[in-house]
C-alpha cells in the first residue's frame, strides 16, 4: 500500500515538476547529439509531438528514467505524456538552433605572395557543403535498435564553403610556428570549429501498413536516393569558422565569418 501511495506521489510531483520547470538556456552552437537533434526537430516543427509515439521516444531520450519506471501503467503515463507535452511548449525557445562540428586539420607551407598560411590539403576546405554526423543511441532506453528515430544526419550549407588556408602576417605566421615547435606539434596539427545555424527542417514522417498503422523509422518525404534518405537533412548556414592552436580551443589563431 505504501509502494502504490508512493508511486501516486511520484507521479503527481513529476507533473508539476515538469510544467513548472524554468527553462534553461541554450548555447548558441550546442553539440551534435542525437538529444539536441531531437530537440532541433521539434523547434522547427518536424516532428508531431502529439503522436503518441513520437512522445514516447522523445521521452526516452529526455527522460529515461521516467519513461522506465511509469510507461507500464497507462493511466500515469497518459498524464506524463500531457505534461512532457507542456513542457515543449513551455521551452520550445530554448531548443539548439545551432551546432559546432569539429576536425583537425594540418598546415602546410606559408605563402609569402599572398600572406597565407596554406593547408597541407589544398581541398580540405574548399567546395565543403555538408557535414554527415552519427549519433548513437545515448541511454538504456534507447538500445532498441527499432527506435523510430533516424541516427544520421546531415547539415547542409547554403553555399559551399572555401578556405585556402590563414591569412596572416609574417610576423604571425612565424609565431604560430614557434608555438607549435614549443609545443611538439611537429606536424603542425590545428583545430577547426564549423558554427552552424539551422535555417530549415523538412517535417518527418512515417510509412504506414495496409491498415494505415505507421511502421519504420521516421524520414523526410523527398525525391532524394535512399542513400540520401538515410540521413535527415537540416538545412544550414556558416555563422563562422574558427582555428584554434590546441585540441581544448582555447587559443585562438583566426576566425572567419562569411
Amino acid at each position: 500500500m505504501k509502494n502504490m501511495l508512493y508511486r501516486l506521489f511520484a507521479a503527481s510531483l513529476l507533473v508539476l515538476v515538469l510544467f513548472n520547470a524554468a527553462p534553461a538556456v541554450a548555447d548558441e552552437y550546442e553539440t551534435p547529439s542525437l538529444q539536441n537533434f531531437v530537440k532541433t526537430l521539434v523547434r522547427f516543427g518536424a516532428l508531431n509531438i502529439n503522436d503518441n509515439d513520437i512522445i514516447n521516444e522523445y521521452a526516452m531520450i529526455e527522460e529515461c528514467k521516467i519513461y522506465n519506471h511509469f510507461t507500464s501503467d497507462d493511466f500515469k503515463w497518459h498524464q506524463i505524456q500531457a505534461a512532457l507535452r507542456e513542457s515543449i511548449h513551455q521551452n520550445v525557445k530554448t531548443f539548439p538552433t545551432g551546432y559546432h562540428y569539429d576536425k583537425q586539420i594540418q598546415l602546410g607551407h606559408y605563402d609569402f605572395k599572398e600572406k597565407l598560411y596554406r593547408f597541407n590539403d589544398e581541398k580540405a576546405l574548399s567546395n565543403v557543403n555538408s557535414f554527415t554526423i552519427s549519433t548513437h543511441k545515448e541511454t538504456a532506453c534507447q538500445e532498441n535498435e527499432n527506435s523510430i528515430f533516424p541516427k544520421k544526419y546531415k547539415l547542409v550549407l547554403d553555399h559551399p564553403l572555401y578556405i585556402p588556408g590563414l591569412p596572416l602576417a609574417e610576423e604571425d605566421a612565424r609565431t604560430l610556428l614557434k608555438h607549435m615547435e614549443e609545443n611538439k606539434n611537429e606536424d603542425h596539427i590545428i583545430m577547426v570549429r564549423f558554427n552552424l545555424k539551422i535555417i530549415y527542417i523538412l517535417p518527418l514522417v512515417r510509412k504506414t501498413n495496409a491498415d494505415k498503422v505507421p511502421v519504420g523509422e521516421l524520414h523526410q518525404a523527398t525525391n532524394t536516393s535512399n542513400t540520401e534518405k538515410a540521413s535527415i537533412r537540416f538545412d544550414s548556414r556558416i555563422g563562422s569558422v574558427d582555428f584554434f592552436e590546441d585540441e581544448s580551443m582555447t587559443k585562438l589563431i583566426y576566425s572567419f565569418r562569411p
